[in-house]
This record gives structure tokens, sequence and C-alpha cells, in this order.
């Protein structure tokens, strides 16, 4: 075992492998330092700045004892991993390579100790390959116990992509959020997906008996998975929620991989037994779209409140077959449960139907507050979900940036998509709120790029646009600003000018250099000049503009 301090006010620790299999760390500028012992202790000597554990580049881990522990005793709060995603819009990428028997990458508590405040993670990706493969109980990003007895954590925009163990997470493991001998705790897991296979017990983002105790709290917003569940599984929570007076709050979610055939008592969100022995699990905003078999449910598990606990669900939908008893929000045996505003299209959507019982849907062509269409008859999708593809900054104050904001001239276009080039993502205006309505249809989006174009005949105003990006299933809004061309005087005569707004990050662009990469110019920065072009040719007629014959 090795032990990396530093002060959270001034410096910042990086981790990098430079060369293949050798990792390394470094704090601040200072020189590189091999990585010659596993597992990996940080501590931060400042009790009031937050340390900032960065992943520089990709990292791949070979040993079960590859994982970096917490510590946090008379010492400050840790953040591991960036605020930013990574210049091309991408997480930084932590690879588990054929590892068997894996606890997760992060320690933050154990069953024989607690864990410790204040404690992030963020924008980061582990991907197993090679046979890799969680332990009982292990999670991908966070091993189990994380956060026991402890206060304030929060994991942010993670994901993962290897099969889940029984009882197990694929985003934080066994028991989270764990109150044992501490007044109370609290972790929050936002923004995060899984695609591995569920296996029993385990959940798609957090594993079994999460939020235990009285005074435990595990709140889970935004997630999804998509791997197959099995028994006694929940595609977002494991088996036994909240169990002994704990208490679970789950809000837009998903599931879309159906539970496995032959499988009991599994739900699309929750897993059996939810609520156990006097605890409280609250579902809000969510829904499945895999079929439903053998006691299972499409939000709930069996088993639903089993000895005195309290289950709701509220304004949910299952969209999957059943093939069980279940209702499709609750399965088979369920002790206590209330569904309200709920919809189960056992396998035959209507949008008529579902804006009967749910809340928040498309009313007279527009979007809803909480529902978005995806098609005529077609299960509804959730508004406002996932971070904006437009900046790189994601992370602000724990909450993910869902919006980004840009002002632009009539007639001209605004910023691209960080990430179009890499992700084959196809962008497409869902909706147009606020603003001038007559100049809606004057609007149009570049689906490669998410470039958002104006006319000439676009009125003045701020519109809030919904977008929604393909393959990320992202639906998030670009709050607009419509404002006239600039006028420049040239000669004796006024002439509307081809420049466009300022870039709201603050960049200064100088001049454009004559070529691309992808569908990117290249823009050079000065302090000295605050133009902005949104393009090549722009960048020309203003040159000529003033008078140039270079272009």
């Amino acid at each position: 075992m090795s032990s990396i301090s530093a002060n959270g006010s001034t410096e910042t620790i990086s981790i990098s492998e430079v060369v293949s299999g050798t990792i390394t760390y470094r704090i601040n500028n200072g020189s590189e330092t091999t990585i010659s012992s596993w597992p990996v202790t940080i501590r931060n000597t400042d009790l009031s700045a937050t340390l900032k554990v960065l992943f520089q580049t990709s990292i791949t881990l070979t040993s079960t004892n590859h994982y970096f522990i917490v510590s946090a005793t008379n010492a400050g709060p840790i953040q591991f991993g960036s605020e930013s995603l990574e210049s091309n819009g991408s997480k930084q990428s932590i690879t588990i390579d054929g590892v068997a028997l894996y606890e997760g990458v992060f320690q933050n508590g154990t069953s024989g100790a607690s864990g410790y405040n204040n404690i992030s993670i963020y924008n980061l990706i582990v991907s197993a390959i090679n046979g890799a493969y969680l332990t009982t109980g292990g999670g991908w990003i966070a091993q189990s116990y994380f956060g026991k007895d402890a206060i304030n954590n929060y994991i942010i925009n993670c994901s993962s992509d290897g099969e889940i163990a029984a009882f197990g997470g694929g985003i934080v493991g066994l028991y989270a959020a764990y109150k044992n001998t501490a007044t109370s705790t609290s972790l929050r897991v936002i923004g995060c997906n899984s695609t591995g296979i569920i296996n029993s017990s385990a959940g798609g983002i957090v594993g079994a008996r999460c939020g235990l105790g009285s005074g435990g709290s595990c709140i889970v917003e935004q997630c999804w998975s998509t791997g197959v569940i099995s028994s006694f599984a929940g595609g977002i929570v494991g088996q036994y929620a909240a169990q002994s007076s704990g208490s679970v709050t789950i809000s837009k979610c998903y599931s879309s991989g159906g539970p496995a055939v032959g499988n009991s008592s599994a739900g699309g969100i929750c897993g059996s037994f939810a609520g156990f022995q006097s605890g409280v699990v609250s579902v809000e905003k969510s829904y499945s779209t895999g079929n439903i078999m053998q006691d299972g449910g499409g939000i709930y598990g069996g088993y639903a409140g089993d000895t005195s606990g309290t289950t709701t669900a509220s304004n949910c939908y299952s969209a999957g077959t059943i093939t069980t008893s279940g209702t499709g929000i609750f399965g088979s045996n369920k002790e206590t449960g209330i569904a309200t505003n709920c919809y189960s299209a056992n396998g035959s959507w209507s949008n008529s139907t579902a804006n009967t019982n749910l809340t928040g849907v498309p009313s007279g062509g527009q979007i809803g507050d909480t529902w978005s269409p995806a098609g005529t008859n077609q299960p509804y999708e959730l508004v406002d979900f996932g971070a904006t593809p437009y900046e790189l900054l994601v992370i602000i104050n724990n909450r993910l940036v869902q919006s980004t904001a840009e002002t632009v001239e009539q007639g001209s276009r605004s910023k691209e998509a960080l990430s179009a080039d890499a992700s084959g993502n196809t962008f497409s205006i869902l909706d147009i709120k606020g603003g001038d309505s007559n100049s809606y249809r004057t609007f149009s989006i570049n689906g490669q790029t998410g470039a958002i174009t104006t006319r000439s005949t676009t009125t003045f105003g701020t519109y809030t646009i919904y977008l929604r990006s393909v393959g990320s299933y992202y639906i998030t809004t670009f709050v607009l600003g419509v404002v006239p061309p600039t006028v420049r005087q040239s000669g004796s005569s006024a002439e509307t000018c081809c420049v466009s707004s300022i870039d709201e990050r603050g960049l200064a662009y100088e001049q454009i250099v004559d070529y691309k990469i992808g569908n990117r110019l290249l823009l050079e920065v000065s302090q000295n000049s605050k133009t902005k072009f949104d393009g090549y040719s722009q960048y020309v007629k203003y040159k000529m503009a003033q008078g140039s014959r270079k272009y």
C-alpha cells in the first residue's frame, strides 16, 4: 500500500499512465512518481478546501488491489475526476483488464470501518475487458459500503460497461450509504449509467441494501441501465432498498433491459423487498421498457413494502408486456405500495391513455414539463435529462449542467456541440418556446454538429430550444438569444457586419486558421480581440470588408 497526501487549498494530484502498465502521480507541476504499491490511499491535509485528484490520461488496472482508498481522518474533502469533460466531450476512462473478483475503483468505508464525508467522483467511465468481473456486492466505480456513516457524498456523470455481480451495482456496490453508528448518511448518484448484465439481487446503478438503517439516505437521479435484469434485481437499485427504516429516493431514472427469462420478482427500477422492515422508498418520474416476467414489476419487484415498509410510485410508467400477476408498476406479493398518476402499457402504448394517467405530458404539440413524445403511440422520454453536450464544464456545485445559452445575430448560427464529430450522435429540435412563435419555423439544426441556424427573418428575442441527442438520449435546452446584426461605419455609409456575438465562455479570438479538423474551425486566441466568427466564409467577408485582398 502507498499513500499520497496533498494540501487541497494549494495542490492538485494528477494521475497518469504515461507508459503502458506504469501509473504515476504528481502534485502540481512536480516530478512524476511511479505508483509501485497498491492500493493507494489519498489524504487531503487541508480541512477547508477540496483536494482534486485528476486523471490526466486513461489508466488500466490489472490486479484486485489496484484501487484508491479515501483517507479523511482529520482531513478535508476529496474530489476524484474533473468537473469538466475532455476537450472532445468524452469522459476520462479507467479500464479493468482481466481482473476476477474486482471490488471497485474507489473505497470509502468497509464492513468494519466508517467512510468519510464530502467525497465526490465525477465524469469517469469504467470499462471491463478480458473477463474482468466484480466480486459479489462490488461496484465498478465505488466499492461496497461506500459512504457508510458519512454525509455529502456524490457520484456524478459516471458510467460502466461490465457485468454486475450478485448484490453489486453498476456504479456503487452493496450497502451504499449504510447508517450504522452515525446520526445520518447521505449519498447522491446523479446522471450515471451502466450497460452490463444485472445479476441476482443487484442494481444497475446502486447495489442491494442501499440506504440501510434509520437515518440512511440514498438519492438516485437521472440514471439509467440497459442490462438484462435477473432474479430479485432492479434496473436502478438492488434488493432490499432502504432496509431497516432507511430511505431511498429515485427520480427521473429508467431501465431498458427486460428481466431475464425465468427470473423471479425483479423490478424495472427497484429490486424485490424494497422498503423491507419499515424502510421508505419513493420513485417518481421514472420508467422501464423491458417485458415483465414471473412476479416482477415495471417499477418495483416483488414483495414491495414487506414488513411495514412504505413504497410509492408517482408519475411513472412501464411499457413492457406483463407475463406475471403483477400490475406493471408493482410486482407480486406487495404488502404496501401506492401508485399515483402511473401508467402500465402492457406492451401496447397509447399516447392518449398515457396523457390521461401521467402528469407533465405533451400538450397542444408542445413538449411537457416531464415527458417528451418519441413518436405516435411510442413510449415517452424524460425532459431535461442528461448533461448538455455543448459545454465542457458539466458539473457545478454537485449538479449536472443541463442547459447552455448563447446570443447570436439574426441570420447567423450558434456554437456546435463538443462531441459531435466523435460520437456520431444526431441532434434534433423537439420544441421551441418563448420569443416569437411565428419565428419557430425559421430555426434549423445541423444534425451532426448541433449548430442552430437562424434566418434573416427570425424575430429578435430569447428562445428556449429543446434538443434531443440521438444515441446518448439526452434531452437538454439551448437558451438562444437573437439580436440585430452589428452595424458599423465603413467610409461614409453604414453596413451590416458579418461578425457574430462574443463567445460565452469568455475566449477572445483573433483570427481563423484557414483549415479545419472535421467540421470544426481552429481559432487562434488573442487577449486583445473579442470577435468570434461562425465560419470561415464569415471571416473572409469580414476581412474583405476591412479592405484586405489576401482573402
